[in-house]
């Protein structure tokens, strides 16, 4: 896809898309999290953010939803994250053999 009036090549993953992308380059189990939730929708996100309280509040029901995939899409960005697995130990030549 080419960005209108910048020319720029970019390409829109679908959020289902990504994890399969991840596994196929070696890291499996990736989770995605809506970053945003709909809470980038509030006029007044920043007051909410500024009082403890209600900061922990907005961010309590943030963590409840993050990662809910129907609500995945409300959220301004998506991260997704995975763990590369532990390589197996590796057999060492020339190891100590009883002779």
């Amino acid at each position: 896809m080419v960005s209108p009036g910048s020319g720029f090549p970019a390409y829109f993953h679908d959020p289902e898309e990504v994890p399969g992308e991840f596994a196929d380059a070696g890291l499996p189990g990736a989770e995605r999290y809506g970053l945003e939730g709909a809470f980038w929708l509030y006029g007044d996100v920043e007051d909410w953010l500024d009082g403890p309280e209600r900061r922990q509040l907005l961010l309590d029901a943030q963590r409840s939803m993050e990662s809910v995939p129907s609500l995945l899409g409300v959220s301004g960005h998506l991260l997704t994250i995975a763990r590369r697995q532990p390589a197996p130990a590796a057999r060492r030549s020339g190891s100590s053999r009883s002779r």
